[in-house]
């Protein structure tokens, strides 16, 4: 009797670990699931952790060997988006550089806004939204010895896909001044 009773008990935690694997299985898949919803809508920071979550925490799982694959293509997906928009916002500061220079030299300073630039004739505006449609942010400034009415600098920022300061991948601040991409504004 002690003997089927070993069998049983030794049967019984097994159907519990392969059933608790499954159940993990399906967990891992329902991450994964969602992973590629995020993907499909370009949240790749969002599908990025939940893959490297599923290769953590369930990594016993069938499911953690697709997610590692899908996070290393996803990894350089994503990182040639950022190049990419990076690449367009350079392209739209130049554009803005270039329309601010024009507005200097036919009024001696730089404008005390973006909206002055409507002074420009209009195959001279530049488009004043960032790749996602917000206002690029602008600040006109006179170095030591220039009247203020007078700028003869100017700094232009463009907080990301979320429009916020601070943030990162496609989030991240661009800062330009004196017409270059700097990493941090240096204001008087």
């Amino acid at each position: 009797m002690k003997t089927s009773l070993k069998i049983c008990l030794i049967a019984l935690a097994t159907c519990l670990f392969w059933g608790c694997k499954d159940v993990r299985e399906a967990e891992a898949e329902r991450l994964y699931e969602a992973a590629l919803k995020y993907t499909d809508n370009q949240d790749y920071t969002h599908a990025l952790e939940l893959l490297q979550r599923i290769s953590i925490e369930y990594n016993e799982t069938e499911v953690a060997v697709r997610a590692q694959r899908e996070y290393t293509n996803l990894e350089s997906l994503y990182q040639m988006d950022i190049d990419n928009q990076r690449l367009k916002a350079s392209k739209k500061f130049t554009r803005i550089a270039l329309a601010l220079d024009q507005y200097q030299l036919r009024y001696i300073s730089f404008p005390l806004t973006l909206k002055d630039l409507e002074k420009l004739p209009p195959d001279h505006r530049p488009d004043l939204t960032d790749e996602w449609g917000n206002p690029f942010h602008y600040r006109a400034y006179a170095s030591e010895g220039v009247p203020e009415y007078e700028p003869d600098n100017y700094a232009l920022a463009s907080f990301g896909k979320d429009g916020l300061p601070g943030g990162t991948g496609l989030d991240q601040d661009r800062f330009y001044q004196k017409g270059v991409e700097v990493g941090q504004l240096v204001l008087p």
